[in-house]
């Protein structure tokens, strides 16, 4: 049951992010600083997803090595985005 908490707070996370991408797309057609916040919010709506993807795969297999895999996906696309 435990496992199912990443599930949960992950796709919270992840709609309140696509919320506030949404939000921010008419006006960052104008705006470069606004452009870069979408994109920002747009990618965080990915991440958010990684641990709801973990936790569900988690509890349904029983095998906990989906999370420390998750965690090296993210920061292997953190390190690879960073200039």
């Amino acid at each position: 049951m435990l496992g199912w908490v990443p599930v949960i707070v992950g796709l919270g996370a992840a709609a309140a992010n696509l919320g506030v991408a949404r939000c921010l797309l008419s006006p960052s057609r104008d705006n470069p600083a606004v452009r870069l916040a979408y994109l920002h919010n747009r990618g965080d709506v990915y991440v958010s997803l990684v641990p709801a993807v973990a936790g569900a795969l988690v509890s349904v297999s029983g095998q906990p090595l989906f999370d420390p895999i998750a965690a090296a996906l993210v920061g292997t696309w953190i390190l690879r985005e960073m200039p």
